[in-house]
Parts: C-alpha cells; structure tokens; sequence
C-alpha cells in the first residue's frame, strides 16, 4: 500500500514538474487579445429583442464616455416597451431634461430636472439596430432634439446577455460611443455587459472614469 501511494505521489510530481505555464507578454499581443469572445449572432439578436420586448422591465442606459452621449444636458434615459408592429419595435424613452429645469426658474437651474419623453423605434435585424424617432404632438424641444440627434441611426451589437447589451451608437462628433442598456439595477455588479465593455478595447476605447457616472441628478425624484 505505502509502495503504491509513493508511486502515485512521483507520477505526481514528474507530471506538473514538467508542466508549464505559458504567459503572453504585453508586446506579443494582438488586437483579437484585447477583444471579448465572440458570440453566435443568432442568439446575440434573440437576446436583445427580448430585452426590448418586455414591457415589466424596461432598459436604462449606462455609457461610456457621459460626457459625449449626455453633452451634460440630460440624463437618465430610460426606454420602455409600448408595443410592436411589423417587426419593428415601439419604445418611449424618458430622461431627464437640464433646460426644463432652467425654463422653470427663470434660466438658473436649481438641481431638478423634470422628466421629458421621446418615442423610439426598434428594428432589430442580425447584429444591427436601426433606431428612429418621432414625437407626437407638435415640434421637437431642445432636449428631445438633442437626445434624437444623438441616436438615431444605425447602432450595431457588440455583445448581449440575460439582462443587458452593449451597442456601438451612430458617429457624432468623429466618436461612435458605446452605449450599455441595462434592466433593473444599475448596480455594476449585476450587469455582465459592463465586462464586455472594459475588455473591449478595440470597438470601446472610452474612458473608462465616464462609466459609473451615469446620473447628474437623481433619477428617482
């Protein structure tokens, strides 16, 4: 018994004695390193017109860089699922608007932005997401404007999960800022999207102090 647990014990040790662990250096790796794994298109499109189909949870935008997508004007965008038509998927989206809270106090704003809405529209065909918007009554204010300009257009599918997906927005200003959509908490924790964006680096090259300042103002008043 003793001659046997000794042989299994040299086996042992001459196995992982020859053993290597094999590092890539820094200067040795290629940009498919930096990049996430790649996902079946197929189920990466499902995903996210779940995501946008269900009318008990909608999505909340967590960004990049806040300061290019928001320009410090609005803030809090949520968008919620009205109904779909012809594969197309209807969604109000609602943020918080600084020039509403400035239009109520005589040009000073005083920390409270009021509410304002936008209607958006979903196609989601393969990894791309063709987003428009309308407003129904009347012309576009300021916020709702800038908000519209920002992304509407052609965004495209990084990486999807069970309650997130990251996009990669339309270019404005030379950028094309990833934008993250989350449901329920924003607790970084629970978003496994915020890991396809820090990995990567390639497609994402934001900073990365923009990303968990995602509220100017409270969103729950």
């Amino acid at each position: 018994m003793k001659l046997t647990f000794c042989f299994l014990v040299l086996c042992a040790w001459w196995t992982c004695s020859d053993a290597k662990i094999q590092f890539i250096p820094v200067e040795s790796m290629t940009p498919s390193d930096l990049l996430p794994p790649k996902q079946d298109e197929t189920t990466k499109e499902e995903r996210v017109k779940k995501l946008l189909k269900n009318s008990e949870r909608p999505v909340s935008a967590l960004w990049g860089n806040r300061e290019d997508l928001m320009h410090g004007v609005t803030s809090c965008w949520t968008s919620s699922f009205v109904y779909e038509q012809d594969g197309k998927i209807h969604h109000n989206l609602t943020f918080r608007d600084r020039d509403k809270d400035k239009e109520k106090n005589n040009g000073e704003g005083v920390g409270f932005w009021p509410p304002n809405h936008l209607s958006v529209t979903y196609n989601v065909q393969g990894d791309r997401i063709s987003v428009s918007t309308q407003k129904p009554d009347s012309e576009m204010d300021k916020g709702q404007q800038m908000v519209s300009e920002t992304i509407t257009g052609m965004w495209r599918i990084l990486g999807s999960d069970h309650n997130c997906f990251l996009a990669k927005i339309p270019q404005k200003s030379g950028k094309e800022p990833c934008l993250i959509w989350a449901q329920g908490s924003l607790n970084q924790a629970s978003i496994p999207c915020l890991s396809w964006f820090n990995k990567n680096m390639k497609e994402c090259p934001e900073n990365g102090r923009y990303l968990f300042s995602i509220y100017t103002v409270s969103c729950s008043n």
